[in-house]
């Protein structure tokens, strides 16, 4: 009997699981490919989403190839507040783009093949506040021919 609570238990905990990320890459599917502008930008097909809190922040690694016009779209849910994008080289050493502006995307050609860190912080909560969670969604696409 107990063999059969802890299956139980275990399936409950993965459909909970499969469930909460499925409506993270609804999220990404529709505000991302909207801000991704796919009459000018070919999606590489890949929705990168995950469910953060307030406070929370992440790190990307990307390769971008030289001479091909990108877009990164960064999307996340309205309670999360504007979230803070910024790319780097690989060493961290020069800023390729911060959000000053809060836009929600960057378009760039790098002159050189290179690796890039992107950066997103999302603002914390404010004192006192139950952090917010949901969705952030990051996607990339390049320029069509």
């Amino acid at each position: 009997m107990k063999k059969i609570i802890l299956v139980f238990i275990f399936l409950s905990f993965y459909w909970g699981l499969s469930f909460s990320n499925a409506q993270c890459l609804d999220f990404a599917s529709s505000e991302g490919i909207a801000a991704m502008d796919t009459a000018v930008f070919l999606h590489d097909g890949r929705f990168n989403a995950i469910k953060l809190k307030q406070g929370d922040d992440i790190y990307i690694y990307k390769s971008f190839y030289a001479q091909e016009e990108y877009r990164i779209v960064v999307v996340g849910e309205k309670g999360l507040g504007d979230l803070k994008l910024e790319i780097t080289d690989f060493k961290q050493k020069n800023v390729i783009f911060s959000n000053e502006k809060n836009e929600k995307y960057f378009d760039f050609t790098p002159d050189l093949s290179q690796r890039a860190i992107i950066h997103i912080t999302i603002p914390a909560s404010a004192a006192g506040k139950v952090p917010q969670k949901g969705c952030v969604a990051v996607m990339f696409g390049l320029k069509k021919l």
